[in-house]
């Protein structure tokens, strides 16, 4: 999703820890792979690394918002979200499976028809009786439109 948060236009995302196990020193990195003509009108295809607000956790248990600043030094920045020219962006998480003692990875591929602007993660946390914190992972996609 694309929408304003701390009055700046921010790039979201978010990830979810389905596995029943906690992941320790999660890390992520997000890349954007798109064209570009080069000042000699050479096409190339090129991938630029996305900076993130935080891109670890010491503990991921539940989900994980991914957030990227438009700002002028980002490579999104006066690119039309409406329209996007980009190939796709790719995220890369790896921790460590604290049941297990093994590396973990995850990969996923957005393409710009994933890209949702103007619009916010509704929220998927719920709290049963007994105080335990679930995930309803049947709305972890769902968006609702900003005004």
């Amino acid at each position: 999703t694309v929408s304003t948060r701390f009055g700046v236009p921010t790039l979201s995302f978010r990830v979810g820890n389905a596995r029943g196990n906690d992941v320790v020193d999660a890390q992520i990195t997000v890349s954007l792979l798109i064209d570009e003509i080069t000042p000699e009108g050479e096409h190339v295809r090129r991938i630029h690394d996305l900076k993130l607000a935080r891109d670890r956790s010491p503990f991921f248990a539940f989900t994980w918002s991914i957030m990227h600043i438009i700002d002028e030094k980002s490579p999104l920045y006066g690119l039309n979200l409406d329209n996007p020219q980009f190939i796709s962006i790719m995220a890369v998480l790896m921790g460590h499976d604290g049941t297990y003692g093994q590396t973990i990875y995850a990969r996923h591929m957005y393409t710009a028809s994933d890209l949702k602007n103007k619009h916010r993660f509704v929220d998927v946390m719920r709290q049963r009786p007994d105080g335990q914190l679930i995930i309803d992972f049947h709305r972890f996609h769902d968006t609702q439109a900003l005004p």
